[in-house]
């Protein structure tokens, strides 16, 4: 017995073993054809269903094969496996061998989709049908194998079952998480070879072994038992399971689409989120047989257990909508990667066990009898296949496209409430069968009547409650949304949850020039082909400029998408030169020779799971053979990715179009790479007059691109920049193995190769023709907008926010404007004109109010600004973002007592931390901004001015103001010296050079100021020197945080924070919601006691809250966990003297004392503005004390009040 357990498990362990190589086969060779049918989920469909076809085939035949006379099975086992084994190896020959039959069939059904993926069946079906053929045929040799007894067929099963899906889970984790990514789709495929004929080997020698039939007859000698017989069953009963078993494998896979495609929504949508849903659906499978096998297969109650079984696949895939609802905030709509398994776990795993248990439990029911197990497991597994093939079919072209998915949920979970009424109908009496049957229709009527509409767009509206949903569609391809946020001032188009498009300025600048570039720069432009539609807006710009346009998309409902956008994208669905393909745009070109002027490729993420055949080698060089002579090919991508990715993929895309170059939209993610047939050379005069009537008629003008220039400032990198950028870089992205798919976590590394678009950075002026009629202020317009882009892409890749302020100064010292420019420090003409259209018709959204005060204000409109915030504040007064607003724009407009007043309202309308922390930075500039207009003479007040401006992040406020000090005291050293470092730190490099200029006059020799000049006044001049003094001070932001065992920081307090910043539109923090962040901090200290910032945010927020003591006992344990910090004991000193005078009964000058002790500490807090309430108060209280009145002017003069007057209420003024 011992030595036969023995053999029993090295048999096991080789179908185990099989398991794993199967599923490396079904994901390489997915990945292989969707090379050849499309990247489609259809096409992937297709393959799914002929892959599952083979394996009914398989399965039904040779399960009836075996059966019909003795035979060594394990060497027929052997066989299949080595068969396997050899196929895969010829796998690629046999695509090759197959494509001419699959391009004339396609060219003859070309439009028909229905047709098209008919053929698809029918092309891939004769490409794996014999492998899978032989995977089918595995299972049933194996039971009828070690099958004893036809009472154990059904154990037999789910333990065999269950072992090969573990298999195939371990070969799913592994092909998708680290084969394909380190070793490409070959070596994985060898590597999955070598298992098939190593099991195939295996097998044939244990076959060939000389003990093998003593072991085999002793161990059955040793377990013999009464012989088992045919299923108790009437064949009426097994006819209802079959059917049962049919449709429950028609549920599954119908699941399996609707559940990628709701996942999809909440996952990443890159190979490990597909692997993740396939592995789950796997583990629930194994999970469930191996379950049967264990605990349910004696069990004499079958029919009961497969009725349940059914009716709880049908109810929880009922309820897996709502579990999206329940789980959303938690779970669902948190992008974390280490969430992705409990994603689908939640979704998958229930019913995917009972799946799993179902298959065995219906061979036990419906068995042959002796001698029959092939024929019983093959005749079951074949019905359950042929079921699934059908629901992933159905699923995908008629369920989705008609029902959308909650309904397509409800429909397939009746179809499960079926499965499970058959049998029972079957063995129950006829006066019952009636009634099942109505019991049923009820049931799932009452499921109909009784489901939410629209719940999936509820989702989606709750993932943005700010915006209003204009198109929604549950589609054929896809789910689609369109977002209007119209407090923000643009619309978001997501597919699947992934944001492709939008109507912001640096969206629309990408994709009018993805469209129009290639248009203006080819010598003869005629026609040309799009790959991928997005919003329609490169489409409209290219239409606009050509005679003809193929659109290659592989969504067919585009059109509501188009209509969203009309003016955007020039209404381009309806121009009569725009031609809509449905298909994939890769496959587009692989099987039609048409030649084109142009090839514009719009797709989306290199790391989405159905993009990467839009960035290999073989792509490009596919688009490369479908260029006439002199054709431009230009592609976009986007910034930063991770690690090497962006130098993989422009190293791929130059080993096609050697004569690249990158264009880059100034501080966006939005780049294109832009292949010609020669070395971009650019005659000016001819680009001028082609972009003469684009301006108006393509819509450049609109969006901040009305100049030849402007239009040439996008240029980043030419062939000579990539060159120096990529010297020594070698990987290529191939189809066998497409590096970028596969690194999909941001990382330093990542944003560091970004930056060396920054660091490589050319000047346009290499490319232009000299003799092409260049203007003569060519060169310094370019020279100011390189230094614009190269601010702004470092602002952005780097999250440096100074460099948008700096690309300001830049802008206004060159007396330019820029849009750009604009829109990034939300002052876009653009954007005004929506939010006063919108208001127009809208005139209570106090959000939007709000949102055009910040504009004007930005744009220099104090007035306008603070007309539009009061507005909001008197539809809330409440409005926590307004009042800081408020205040800012009074101290601009010179009302300093208006402002403080609305600074000090705002601290106590419980507001978020960031608003928290702004106050005292704005209470600093009112401050600063009063005293210098009092004595506007002031030099040493000016610069205090300087420094509060830049402690507000205003940085050419700071450097204006100190330009006016030293104008005032040009002797000045110190002065200069601050001016000059100010101007060194932020790369203002010609006026660093005159600092340090004037420096050298007014001082005795010094070196550092001298060596210091000479440095500055040689950048001001050598712009290689410059490049290279720049990229050296670039920061790499630090993303990556790996965990130290001393690192003690509880993230209670990253939780509270997130709580704390977590507000509505107006700024506020709900009630309950600050007590919940106050309680986090509090915890924080209990896990690390030496945490003062948990500790003083904690304070802060119960101060907020109105309790003062526990607020003042915070305050106290943190000045004692750092006296150094006396501002932590001031604070506590207030408070309890806040808390003294609450309590207290005092009146008159004892009163005043109490209020004179308080202001004392507010002053030494540097907070006088609070300390004068507090002093006025106390004059009142005690009017013939000459040291209250003496305090308050002290407070009045560290607040910049210097003159106050007596107004008739009794109050006071100050002017």
């Amino acid at each position: 017995m011992t030595e036969y357990r023995n053999y029993k498990l090295l048999v096991y362990s080789l179908f185990l073993l099989s398991g794993v190589s199967g599923l490396i086969y079904q994901i390489v060779w997915t990945r292989m054809l969707v090379l050849v049918f499309g990247n489609t989920m259809l096409a992937t469909a297709t393959v799914l269903s002929a892959f599952m076809g083979g394996l009914a085939a398989g399965s039904y035949i040779l399960g009836r094969y075996i059966d019909r006379k003795p035979r060594s099975l394990l060497q027929v086992y052997a066989v299949l496996e080595a068969g396997i084994g050899i196929f895969a190896l010829l796998f690629p020959f046999v695509i090759d061998a197959a494509m001419p039959l699959y391009t004339y069939l396609f060219r003859a059904v070309e439009g028909s989709i229905v047709s098209l993926n008919l053929i698809r069946f029918f092309v891939c079906f004769l490409i794996i049908g014999v492998p899978t053929f032989m995977m089918g045929g595995t299972l049933p040799v194996l039971i009828k194998r070690f099958t004893r007894s036809e009472d154990t067929i059904g154990s037999e099963t789910g333990f065999l079952y269950g072992l090969n899906t573990v298999g195939a889970v371990l070969g799913t984790f592994s092909c998708g998480y680290f084969l394909l990514r380190f070793l490409g789709m070959q070596h994985t495929t060898w590597i999955a070879v070598a298992i098939n004929l190593g099991v195939a080997g295996a097998a044939w020698l244990l076959a060939k072994s000389a003990n093998e039939k003593s072991l085999v007859s002793a161990a059955e000698s040793a377990s013999a038992h009464e012989p088992g017989t045919q299923s108790p069953y009437s064949p009426f009963v097994i006819k209802m399971v079959l059917v049962g078993i049919a449709i429950s494998g028609f549920c599954g896979l119908a699941y399996e689409v609707f559940w990628t495609r709701m996942l999809n929504m909440f996952l990443h949508n890159n190979i490990y989120s597909f692997t993740a849903i396939l592995g789950t659906f796997l583990i629930g499978i194994a999970v469930g047989s191996l379950f049967y096998a264990r605990v349910l297969a004696r069990s004499k109650h079958q029919i009961p257990v497969f009725v349940i079984l059914q009716l709880g696949i049908g109810i929880i895939s009922f309820a897996t909508p709502f579990i999206f609802r329940l789980f959303h905030s938690t779970i669902f709509n948190r992008f974390d990667e280490t969430l992705t398994l409990v994603k689908t776990a939640l979704v998958m795993l229930p019913p995917t066990i009972m799946m799993g248990i179902a298959v065995p439990l219906a061979i036990q029911i419906c068995r042959k009898g002796v001698n029959k197990e092939g024929t019983s497991v093959g005749t079951v597994y074949a019905v359950n296949t042929i079921g699934a093939i059908l629901g992933a079919f159905l699923a995908g072209f008629v369920l989705l496209p008609l029902t959308g998915l909650h309904k397509g949920v409800l429909i397939v979970a009746s179809l499960n409430l079926i499965a499970a009424v058959l049998p029972l109908i079957a063995v129950s009496r006829s006066t019952l069968r009636p009634v099942w049957a109505a019991g049923a229709v009820g049931i799932i009527a009452l499921l109909f009547i009784t489901a939410p509409q629209h719940l999936f767009k509820s989702l989606f509206q709750a993932a943005h409650p700010y915006a209003d949903i204009v198109y929604y569609q549950e589609g054929r391809i896809a789910n689609v949304v369109v977002y209007d946020f119209k407090n923000l001032g643009y619309k978001d188009f997501h597919l699947n949850a992934v944001n492709e498009a939008s109507s912001r300025l640096w969206h629309v600048q990408l994709f009018k020039l993805l469209g129009l570039l290639p248009t203006v720069l080819h010598e003869e432009p005629d026609d040309a082909l799009m790959i991928a539609f997005g919003a329609g807006m490169s489409a409209g710009a290219t239409a606009s400029n050509i005679k003809s346009l193929d659109c290659v998309d592989l969504n067919p409902d585009i059109k509501g998408i188009a209509e969203a956008y009309t003016r955007e994208n020039l209404d381009v669905y309806n121009q009569p030169n725009f031609h809509q393909v449905v298909n994939d745009g890769r496959n587009a070109l692989l099987l039609s020779d048409r030649e084109y002027s142009m090839i514009i490729s719009d797709a989306t993420n290199p790391k989405m799971f159905d993009s990467w055949t839009l960035y290999s080698q073989e792509f490009y060089e596919l688009v490369k053979s479908r260029l006439k002579p002199g054709g431009i090919f230009c592609q976009w991508a986007l910034i930063p990715l991770p690690a090497d990715a962006i130098k993989t993929i422009f190293n791929t895309f130059r080993s096609a179009f050697p004569h690249m170059s990158v264009w880059v939209i100034h501080g966006s993610s939005q780049i294109l790479m832009l292949g010609t047939p020669e070395r971009l050379n650019i005659d000016y005069a001819e680009l001028s007059e082609r972009l003469e009537p684009l301006y108006e008629k393509s819509g450049l003008a609109e969006f901040g691109i009305d100049s030849p220039e402007k239009f040439l400032s996008f240029f980043a990198l030419g062939e000579d920049g990539v060159a120096r950028m990529l010297d020594g870089f070698e990987k290529v992205s191939t189809d066998n193995l497409p590096y970028a798919q596969f690194i999909v976590s941001q990382d330093s590394r990542g944003i560091d190769n970004c930056l060396d678009i920054v660091r490589y950075q050319e000047s346009i002026r290499n490319y232009i023709d000299p003799g092409s009629g260049v203007p003569g202020d060519f060169p310094a317009k370019m020279s100011v907008y390189e230094d614009l882009a190269r601010r702004l892409n470092t602002g952005f890749l780097t999250g440096d926010q100074s460099k948008f302020s700096e690309a300001v100064y830049v802008a206004q010292q060159s007396a330019l404007y820029d849009a750009n420019v604009e829109h990034h420090i939300n002052a876009c003409p653009e954007k005004i004109r929506h939010f006063e259209l919108y208001l127009g018709r809208n005139p209570d959204d106090l959000t939007v109010r709000n949102s055009l005060g910040v504009f004007y204000l930005n744009s220099n409109r104090p007035q306008d600004a603070e007309a539009e915030f009061g507005r909001a504040l008197q539809l809330s007064p409440d409005h926590t973002v307004a009042r800081l607003n408020l205040a800012r724009a009074q101290a601009r407009l010179g009302k300093f007592d208006d402002a403080v007043e609305n600074l000090l309202q705002a601290k106590y309308l419980k507001p978020t931390k960031s608003i928290y922390d702004a106050i005292p930075v704005q209470m600093n500039r009112v401050r600063a901004m009063r005293k210098s207009a009092a004595f506007p003479d002031s030099v040493n007040l000016l610069v205090g001015l300087a420094s509060a401006e830049y402690a507000d992040g205003d940085i050419v406020a700071a450097v204006n103001t100190l330009r006016r000090a030293i104008s005032m005291d040009s002797a000045n050293a110190i002065l200069l010296n601050n001016f000059a470092m100010l101007c060194e730190r932020h790369e203002f490099v010609a006026d660093a050079a005159w600092a340090y200029s004037r420096l050298l006059q007014i001082t005795s020799r010094d070196l550092t100021v001298e060596s210091k000049y000479r440095q500055f006044s040689k950048l001001a001049l050598d712009s290689s020197a410059l490049r290279t003094w720049e990229s050296s001070r670039l920061v790499i932001p630090v993303m990556d945080h790996p965990a130290k065992s001393d690192d003690t920081h509880p993230h209670t307090c990253d939780e509270a924070l997130a709580i704390w910043n977590d507000a509505d539109p107006s700024g506020a923090v709900e009630e309950a919601r600050l007590r919940r962040a106050a309680e986090l901090y509090v915890q924080s200290t209990e896990i690390n006691p030496d945490d003062v910032h948990a500790y003083i945010d904690a304070a802060a927020i119960y101060e907020l809250l109105g309790d003062i003591d526990r607020a003042a006992g915070l305050w106290t344990v943190a000045s004692r966990k750092r006296p150094d910090l006396p501002y932590l004991s001031q604070r506590a000193n207030i408070l309890r003297a806040t808390s003294l005078l609450a309590k207290s009964n005092f009146s008159g000058c004892e009163r005043a004392e109490q209020l004179s002790q308080l202001a004392l500490n507010y002053r030494q807090l540097n907070e006088p503005e609070q300390a004068v309430v507090y002093l006025r108060e106390a004059t009142k209280l005690c009017p013939g004390s000459e040291k209250y009145a003496n305090e308050l002017s002290t407070a009045r003069m560290e607040s910049g009040i210097f003159h106050e007057k007596p107004v008739a209420s009794g109050t006071v003024a100050t002017e």
